[in-house]
């Protein structure tokens, strides 16, 4: 055998054993391949499962939040309205004309009567020359009458601060569906 011949023999020999280690590596790299994605798969999803999950959660407390907000500025709107609607009414029952707070000082008078005995009543600066025949005193109301018993043991208030309050108090859903229709 040559020397050459015998070296051909080699390298062929080691080229044979390099393509069965270098097909050997790629059948193991394929396989660990394999391997990592099948594993990696089920992680992806279970990531992206919770990022979901996470992603639902706070655009469901944003929603809320954007919810419970518009419901504030509807209540602090409704409340503003509400606000203006009673000191609208009030300004005009102020301000009404001697003739009309007159007749209303004296439904007052009558429906006080029915209550107490009346000795004395209490007014508005203005309306001091409108109470005929009783004793009559200025009080820090802005109308209305508030009526006394002689021992100054019972009082009937119907001044206009009082009565709106309680109409307030009274009829403030009516109100309010009033408002939002």
């Amino acid at each position: 055998m040559t020397l050459e011949r015998l070296k051909g023999e080699i390298i062929a020999s080691a080229r044979a054993k390099a393509k069965q280690i270098l097909d050997q590596a790629r059948k193991e790299a394929k396989a660990i391949i394999a391997k990592t994605e099948q594993d990696f798969v089920p992680a992806r999803e279970k990531i992206e499962a919770e990022t979901k999950a996470m992603r639902d959660a706070v655009i469901a407390r944003e929603k809320s939040k954007a919810n419970l907000e518009a419901k504030k500025l509807a209540f602090e709107e409704k409340k503003r309205l509400i606000d203006e609607v009673f000191d609208a009414a009030e300004k005009q029952l102020v301000s009404a004309p001697a003739d009309k707070r007159q007749a209303l000082i004296a439904k007052y008078l009558e429906k006080a009567k029915k209550e107490i005995d009346i000795a004395r009543v209490f007014v508005n600066k203005n309306d001091l020359r409108l109470v005929k025949g009783l004793e009559t005193f200025e009080a820090a109301i802005k109308g209305g009458l508030v009526a006394e018993n002689a021992d100054g043991t019972h009082r009937v208030d119907y001044s206009i601060e009082t009565l709106l309050s309680e109409f307030r108090e009274k009829e403030l859903q009516k109100v309010v569906k009033m408002l939002t229709r």
